[in-house]
């Protein structure tokens, strides 16, 4: 599970990865519905779990207020679920049943280059509501209330 998480990172690190985020899920999920063969219907699965996990993990300052995070959590989940479903590969039954937390091991991942601006790490936080932010804000000495609600 670490080296696809790993792999997730790669992918969508670079320009052709920031690219295909910028396809729909739902129009991914169109494709894998009326696709015929099945490698080609899990490439498709596989593909919506990756992206909904990207965009949930590596940018969850961009999900917009209409999709929520939970959009994407729910997305990736069935998507990984029907890839365990069509392969029996148990990792993505793993990531499916625990996609909250694998988004956030990519999201403390990406935001460990993060300096130790507690101003920085707020605003991440106060938008993002992230664990690991929190965690991090904490260990600062700043202690953050759970009531605080997004904007």
């Amino acid at each position: 599970s670490r080296i696809y998480l790993s792999k997730i990172m790669a992918k969508y690190s670079t320009q052709e990865g920031c690219d295909k985020l910028n396809e729909t899920i739902a129009s991914l999920y169109i494709e894998s519905i009326i696709e015929k063969k099945k490698t080609v219907r899990f490439q498709k699965y596989k593909e919506i779990g990756d992206t909904a996990l990207a965009k949930a993990g590596l940018f969850p300052e961009n999900i917009s207020k209409v999709l929520s995070k939970n959009y994407f959590y729910d997305m990736g989940s069935f998507a990984y679920e029907e890839c365990y479903r069509l392969r029996g590969t148990k990792m993505f039954l793993e990531i499916s049943n625990n996609i909250e937390d694998f988004s956030e091991v990519i999201f403390g991942a990406k935001n460990c280059s993060i300096t130790n601006n507690i101003l920085e790490l707020y605003e991440l936080w106060r938008r993002t509501k992230s664990s690991f932010a929190r965690k991090r804000l904490f260990s600062l000495g700043v202690i953050v209330s759970e009531k605080e609600v997004l904007e």
